[in-house]
Parts: C-alpha cells; structure tokens; sequence
C-alpha cells in the first residue's frame, strides 16, 4: 500500500476509534481503569520497578490515576514533556500546568531522556496482533522510541478492551511494543515483554 493510502486509513481509522472510546459510559471507562490497575500494580511491584513513564490522560484515554494510587512511594512517576523533537521526562510530585497541545506537564524536577527510564506506559488509539500502535498521529512517541536505539525502554501500551484489533495500519518507522495490557488483555509481542508478563 502506498504511503499515501497507509496515511489515509490510519486517519479514518483514528476517527472512528475515537468515536468509540468516547462513547464508553463513565462507569465502565471506570471499570476498566481500575481493573487494569490492580493487574499492572502487581506486576510492577513483584518487579521491584522504582520509575517509570507513564502519561497524564487528555479527553478519553485510559485514566492511569487508578495505578498511581496503588503503586508505593518510592516507584517515582514520570510524565513526559515535549522538547525539541522528543519526549523528556520529569517527576510528576508537583503542579502541572498546560503544556504543548494542552497536555498537562511538570514543572520542576530534573529531565530524564527516556532511555534513562526502565519502562514506559504509552497512550494508544489502538494495537493489533503484531504489536503495531496507533497514536494520536504527532508521532511524538515514533521519534522518542527512534532515539533511544539499543537502549529503548519497556514499552507497555496500555488501553481499553476495544482497542485490541486485528491490524492497524503500519508504517517503515512504526515500531511494535513489547506488551499489550488491558482490563481484559496481556499480549506480549517480543521475548522480553514476554519474560516480563509471565517472568520467564
């Protein structure tokens, strides 16, 4: 398929996603994020995980608040903020204020590349069997995944339930994540996000 084409039905296909996760009710948006907690917490902290990356939801991405509150203390929250071409990340213990796009950011603390990070939790539009997420379409996350080279991080999209397809729309420089995780889903799709689903 032409570039062009792919081009087109990822947008097609990021309209009609976002029409569906909108139209989840409140009560099993709230359902699935809570559910989706209790599963990641435990991993995270039978991993012994002390940071990560993680994203503060805008509209009707999965809330990851649910997570936060069950993680211990000392498992430092990033988020990330936008400079330059490439996500950086700082700790989210403090104020946030409206960044680029109206994303919420931190406001102090010390920047971390995102190769410095064990793992991080991505936002999605969608991810299918291959492990191929759709984003937004800014392709902040391509760019930042594309830097990190051989020191790229866990990468862990997380969602609802309706956001597992099939297939999604590839391109060259979209890269597959290593997990899949929601309310109702674990997919692996490398051997180390194999290992870390099941610790083997």
């Amino acid at each position: 398929m032409p570039p062009s084409d792919i081009s087109s039905a990822k947008a097609a296909l990021r309209s009609q996603l976002r029409a569906q996760r909108q139209a989840l009710p409140p009560e099993e948006r709230a359902r699935q994020s809570t559910l989706l907690a209790r599963k990641l917490s435990r991993q995270l902290q039978r991993r012994r995980v002390t940071s990560l990356g993680a994203y503060e939801a805008v509209g009707s991405e999965l809330d990851l608040s649910p997570l936060r509150a069950q993680l211990p203390t000392r498992c430092v929250w990033h988020l990330p903020l936008m400079r330059g071409q490439i996500l950086r990340f700082a700790p989210a213990d403090g104020p946030l204020r409206p960044g680029r796009h109206g994303i919420p950011e931190p406001q102090g603390g010390p920047l971390r590349q995102p190769w410095a990070l064990p793992l991080l939790l991505l936002p999605l539009l969608a991810c299918d069997e291959h492990g191929m997420r759709l984003g937004q379409g800014g392709g902040w996350y391509d760019r930042t995944l594309s830097a990190c080279g051989q020191r790229l991080p866990l990468t862990i999209g997380v969602g609802f339930d309706l956001q597992w397809l099939p297939e999604v729309p590839a391109e060259a420089h979209d890269r597959p994540l290593d997990i899949f995780l929601s309310a109702g889903l674990a997919r692996a799709f490398s051997p180390r996000g194999e290992q870390w689903l099941t610790g083997y």
